[in-house]
């Protein structure tokens, strides 16, 4: 499995690129394409305590997380409230997420 360790989930969010790319999609993309990009990160935020920092620093990634809990699909909401989830869990992540509040 490409996941299911913390390296790998790292290598991924320290990808150049892969990030930006990431709420590219979650921004302008619907349906199983949006919910994809989301599992990236909930992937990701899951295995890797360092690459959920990575991810709540990204620009705007944030802010498509939460606009995607508000959509109209319920896989959106499920995989956006599911990434949401893992980075409270991480203890680094948490002043972060305050921060930008």
């Amino acid at each position: 499995a490409t996941f299911r360790n913390a390296a790998n989930a790292l290598i991924v969010a320290q990808t150049p690129g892969m990030m930006q790319g990431v709420v590219a999609v979650m921004q302008s993309s619907v349906g199983d394409v949006r919910d994809d990009a989301a599992g990236v990160l909930r992937n990701c935020s899951n295995y890797s305590q360092e690459a959920a920092e990575v991810i709540v620093k990204t620009p705007g990634l944030l802010e498509a997380l939460i606009e995607m809990c508000r959509g109209q699909h319920n896989s959106d909401r499920f995989t956006a409230m599911g990434t949401i989830q893992n980075l409270t869990r991480c203890e680094t992540v948490v002043p972060l997420l305050r921060e930008t509040r």
